[in-house]
């Protein structure tokens, strides 16, 4: 599966006037102070960070409890976060940004690579959530115990192999 071809088929298109993908610099810095991406995440978000989408994509976590904070089964997917605008390190679309804001809040091994509505889509980057990708919801704060948090697929390929796009 092509992930970029893929999130095309969806709608993805730049947040701004162009994507904002990391650097090299940017993403090896996150890799040094948090782990290393997943490959197949690392190439994407090199070259399409802040990006949205023209259809409304929806996902379905695979965990059977999300069905207790979403009684249809799925959410959307809003956003991918990217590099930080205009020296701007508060940016909410950024991923700098979004890790601030989420350290104690979310699992450290956890990494937040998009938006859906006020929660965020995550990437496991150690341990038994290496390559897993999962939704925390924030209604549920704290998180105790992996409470707010639901496995929405393996690795980043197969969530977006999974998402469903409006024609």
């Amino acid at each position: 599966m092509n992930i970029v071809r893929r999130l095309i088929e969806c709608g993805m298109r730049p947040l701004r006037a162009n994507y904002l993908p990391l650097t090299l610099n940017e993403l090896e810095d996150f890799e040094k102070k948090l782990a290393p991406f997943p490959l197949d995440y690392r190439e994407f978000v090199l070259k399409y960070g802040c990006s949205v989408f023209d259809k409304e994509v929806k996902f379905i976590p695979t965990d059977s409890r999300f069905r207790e904070i979403s009684p249809n089964g799925w959410a959307t997917l809003d956003l991918f976060y990217g590099a930080v605008v205009d020296h701007d390190p508060w940016d909410p679309n950024s991923m700098r940004a979004n890790i601030e804001n989420m350290k104690e809040r979310m699992p450290e091994s956890m990494l937040p690579i998009a938006s859906s509505g006020n929660d965020h889509v995550c990437l496991g980057l150690v341990g038994n959530d290496r390559n897993k990708v999962f939704y925390w919801d924030r209604e549920n704060e704290p998180t105790v115990n992996y409470n707010n948090v639901y496995v929405i697929a393996n690795s980043f390929g197969e969530f977006v192999s999974s998402l469903e796009c409006d024609e």
